[in-house]
Order: C-alpha cells, then structure tokens, then sequence
C-alpha cells in the first residue's frame, strides 16, 4: 500500500470510529427515552372508526400502537377485510360484539404484502377490528384497511374460512420455530386458497413456505416458492409484494453462493421499493448489497452500500437497522 493510500485509508477508519461512537451515545440516549415514548403510544387511546365496504381507510402506525375500527354486520354474513401493510408490520385482530377475539392475522416479518380475515358473523352487531403494530425499533409506516366483501354467506365460503385457520396455524407454528409443522400448514392451506382462485392470499402464503424452508436451509425450495409468489405480484401489478419477494429472493440466492443472481435480485428489489416509495425497505435493500460484497471481498463496494443505507435508517429514524448498518460498517473497516 502506497503512503497516499495509506493516508487515505487511516482517515477513513478514524471518520468511521467517530461516527461509531456518535452513535452509540446517541443509540443509548434514544433507548432511554424511547420506552417511554413507546408507552405513551400505546396508552393513547384512539376512538373505533367506521369501518364500511367501499371505503378503503390509510392510516400510520408507529411503534406500540394499537387503532380500532368498528363495522355493523348482520348475522350470517361473510366478511372478508385486507390490510395492505405498506411499510409497517401490524398485526390484525377480529373481535365479536360480546368482545371475544375470533381471529388473528400476523404474517412472520413481511411489512409490504397483505394480513386478511375471512369470516362468517354468528350474531348480529357492532365488530370491531383492532390494529397493531408488531415490530420494536422500527420507524412508522402506513396500512390501508378495507372490506372487500360483505355479503350473504354462501357454502363455497367454508373453503376459505378452513384456509384462514390452517394458515393462522401455519403462522404460530413459525413463531414457535417448528418450521416443518409450518411447511405443513401452509402446503394445506394454499391448496385451499389456489382451488378458491385466491391470488393474494396464494402469494402471501408462497412467500411463507419458502420462508420456512429458508429457516430449514431448503434454500432451493425456497427460491422455487418466491419465484411463484413472484410471478403472482407481477401478474397482478402488485408493487408492494414484488419489492418485498425480491429482497427474499436475493437473501435466499446468497445463501447458496449465487452471488450474481442475489445482486440482480437486490436490484429489482431495491427499483420496487423506491417505486413504492417504501424508504426504510430501500435502505434495507442497500444493506443486503453490502452484505453480498462483503462475502466477495470487495469492501470498498460494501462501504458504500453500507454508507447510503445508513443515510436512509437515519433519515426514517430505523433505530434497530441504523445500529446493525453501523456494526458492520465498522467490521468492514477493519
């Protein structure tokens, strides 16, 4: 290394050591004031909004929020309502009028594809909905909820209520990391959800399974699921679910060394997400860049990622991935 070089990089690493320790004294301040705020939110109350088909209602969530809704419905009829999460990952609640929670909707870690429930309303009355948010440590980001149907039930209905339990069985399952009974559940469940013609909840559940097997290092498999979910949100121009899907994709590609199909993955991904103007996403695509560089030894291309990614984790206040974008820029640097 050449004198020139040398200055060059010990200068670098001494501004890399400064940021570090910036922002780990500003990461333990957040973190100190940060539970209390976190309380705060969630012990404001927000008033049940109406809820009625048609009427698709955008709202943000932050951390440790929780938002109600409330819908009239008559006894016998089908309900089937979406939440588009839209950068935010929340968890959906249905709760009858005598106030007992019938159903959950929590899909593992997707914070830009669909939750849904689907049910047939035993008594008549006001039900309400309620929102929460799921993750710690993230910024706040935005859902779209809406009624797609409410109607008279029908029997063909009994196919997609018996697929809404068996995929929120899927679901805890992976929350208890029994991957293969999860594998299970959800193989069941999407033939449900495919002999009903359900696109959506089709690809939602695609994305689960090679999530599972994933976490089972079936990354072949893995990769042949998010490739059908793949097409699935292109057939159907769902931006959102693509930008997402492709992020999976180039994690999964990466970790059976295919480094040139996990690098055009991330930047499919990475276009989706600034299309969706999905921030906090795009910068966790950038991170993925620099992990991918890292493992082939070209450092300066992963301090660069690393760098924008940190930007934009600080710029949506991401306090979770700022710190794990600083970790590995100081590694790197090394």
């Amino acid at each position: 290394m050449t004198g020139e070089s040398l200055f060059k990089h010990t200068a670098r690493r001494t501004v890399l050591l400064s940021i570090l320790t910036f922002a780990l004294a500003l990461m333990i301040s957040n973190a100190i004031i940060g539970g209390e705020d976190v309380m705060a939110q969630t012990s404001t109350g927000n008033a049940a909004q109406l809820l009625e088909q048609g009427k698709p209602l955008k709202r943000q969530a932050g951390e440790g929020e929780i938002h109600s809704f409330r819908i009239n419905v008559k006894a016998s009829e089908f309900l089937h309502i979406s939440v588009r999460q839209l950068g935010v990952n929340v968890a959906a609640t249905l709760i009858t009028p005598d106030g007992t929670k019938v159903l959950e909707a929590d899909t593992p870690r997707s914070m830009q594809e669909a939750e849904w429930l689907s049910y047939v309303a035993n008594t008549s009355g006001e039900y309400r909905v309620e929102i929460r948010t799921v993750d710690k440590g993230v910024p706040a980001g935005s859902y779209q909820i809406e009624i797609l149907e409410q109607r008279k039930s029908a029997a063909d209905d009994e196919a997609r209520l018996t697929a809404q339990k068996t995929f929120a069985d899927g679901n805890s399952l992976y929350q208890q990391k029994n991957y293969r009974g999860a594998i299970d559940k959800y193989k069941e469940a999407l033939h449900l959800y495919r002999a009903s013609a359900r696109q959506t909840e089709v690809a939602v559940t695609l994305n689960c399974m090679a999530l599972s097997t994933y976490q089972i290092s079936e990354f072949q498999t893995a990769i042949d699921r998010y490739k059908e979910a793949l097409a699935i949100y292109r057939e159907t121009n769902d931006l959102q679910g693509e930008g997402y899907t492709l992020n999976e994709l180039g994690d999964a590609y990466r970790s059976i060394n295919r480094y040139d199909d996990a690098l055009s993955s991330y930047e499919q991904a990475l276009q989706a997400r600034r299309k969706a103007d999905y921030r906090t996403g795009a910068g966790s695509t950038l991170y993925n860049f620099g992990v991918a560089y890292r493992a082939l030894s070209q450092f300066d291309k992963a301090l660069r990622y690393y760098e924008q990614a940190l930007t934009i984790f600080r710029e949506v206040k991401a306090r979770r991935d700022e710190g794990r974008a600083l970790k590995d820029l100081g590694h790197t640097s090394k």
